[in-house]
């Protein structure tokens, strides 16, 4: 008896060592490659943004396009922050200058591109103003997943990329 639960013992620990350990090699590469692949559409858009100071429609598809290609599973956001400078009278009676900061997500950001069902528009920025692009899973992916099975727990959901820049001169 003790023959036959050892051999369904070896069974067992031979298909894991031939089946899910080699899935699970291949679904680390594959997040692997994903988040290279992710990265370089990223910091793309990020910088033809920067150069050009606007988000057109083709280059948000493209992004979108490129990111769900690699992974379909994850939320892309992206914030806008605008530096303002409005005049203000002093105490004294001299007039200064304040610096104010606004920060716009994505749902801005696209409902002035896509303001209704007929049209688009770019998105157009300001020197000076900072652009920023994240990228984070929404679920586990088949390497977390496995992983999840043998370390008991799940493995937290990544950042794949973070990537901004300032439009136009960088040394503002």
């Amino acid at each position: 008896m003790d023959d036959v639960i050892g051999r369904f013992w070896i069974i067992i620990v031979g298909c894991v060592l031939c089946f899910i350990i080699p899935v699970a090699i291949l679904a680390a590469k594959h997040d692997d490659l994903a988040e290279e692949y992710i990265e370089k559409y990223v910091h793309d858009f990020v910088d033809n943004t920067a150069a050009t100071a606007r988000i057109t429609d083709f280059s948000y598809s493209q992004l979108v396009n490129h990111v769900s290609k690699a992974d379909a599973n994850v939320d892309i956001a992206i914030w806008h922050s605008a530096r303002y400078q409005a005049p203000y009278q002093k105490p004294d009676g001299t007039i200064g200058v304040y610096t104010a900061e606004e920060d716009y997500g994505v749902d801005h950001i696209l409902a002035c591109m896509y303001p209704d069902d007929y049209s688009t528009y770019d998105y157009e920025l300001k020197e000076g103003d900072y652009i920023q692009v994240v990228i984070t899973q929404r679920e586990p992916t088949l390497s977390q997943r496995i992983t999840g099975v043998f370390l008991r727990g799940s493995q937290p959901l990544t950042v794949y990329e973070t990537y901004g820049r300032y439009v136009g001169n960088e040394v503002q």
